[in-house]
């Protein structure tokens, strides 16, 4: 046991170690309000997170930025302050297809929460301790495009509610949801006070999630005012709960 714990001690001081001579004492000085002037390596980070922030996310993502977080993850007990998030509900704007709930047999409920199994396309996601910063991500274009024309009398025989259900299953229809998930330090990176300090957009709040595994959240639609959702939207989606409900 006490050679186990010297060999863990040594692995943890060559990891300080390793740390600062790429970061030095203080992560980010310059950015951060620090006494200490950044380090090239530092310098090579925040202009990879700017790009990040600005118009590289996504399927854009580079791996140079995989790369930068995942040595900063190994750093994060020599700068636990700025690395380490708060235990917080954060938020994520998406659009969910309406596929997943005609497959599924579940209702799209548009007034409470309810359990999603989230599955990030990129490695690297971008999320906000603020709900309202979330709820500004995402749209209803899709159901308000097909819906413009859409006549509730249409669909009065089951037979037509199961054919408007293919015809939204081929379409690719999605709509605004917001989703909601407590952070964790095996999950996310940067408390947001500090990543808005490093972020071209600081409005947005963010905090970084560096993993792109399945996770279970609460998704709750969308209904804030910029995210318009049409009258006739409305009644597509109460029509499809109706045809979900008799499959």
């Amino acid at each position: 046991m006490k050679i186990l714990k010297l060999y863990e001690h040594i692995i943890l001081e060559n990891s300080v170690e390793a740390c600062v001579n790429k970061f030095g004492q203080q992560l980010f000085g310059d950015e951060l309000g620090g006494t200490e002037k950044n380090t090239g390596i530092e310098n090579s980070y925040v202009r990879d997170i700017n790009d990040f922030t600005d118009n590289m996310y996504g399927e854009e993502t580079t791996p140079e930025l995989v790369n930068d977080l995942k040595n900063l993850k190994n750093c994060v007990k020599q700068y636990p302050e700025v690395l380490i998030p708060e235990k917080t509900t954060v938020y994520r704007g998406t659009t969910i297809p309406l596929s997943y709930f005609i497959k599924n047999k579940v209702k799209i409920n548009t007034l409470e929460p309810f359990p999603y199994i989230y599955k990030a396309k990129g490695k690297i996601q971008s999320w906000t301790p603020n709900f309202d910063v979330a709820s500004i991500f995402g749209n209803q274009d899709d159901i308000n495009s097909f819906s413009e024309n859409f006549n509730i009398g249409d669909y009065q025989s089951k037979e037509a509610r199961q054919n408007l259900l293919n015809e939204v299953l081929n379409s690719n229809i999605k709509i605004a949801f917001v989703l909601s998930y407590v952070t964790n330090p095996k999950e996310f990176l940067f408390k947001s006070k500090y990543f808005r300090m490093l972020s071209k957009n600081t409005h947005e709040d963010e905090i970084l999630r560096i993993e792109n595994k399945p996770i279970q959240v609460m998704a709750k639609f969308n209904d804030h005012d910029d995210i318009f959702l049409s009258l006739n939207g409305l009644k597509l989606i109460k029509v499809i709960n109706y045809a979900i409900q008799e499959q």
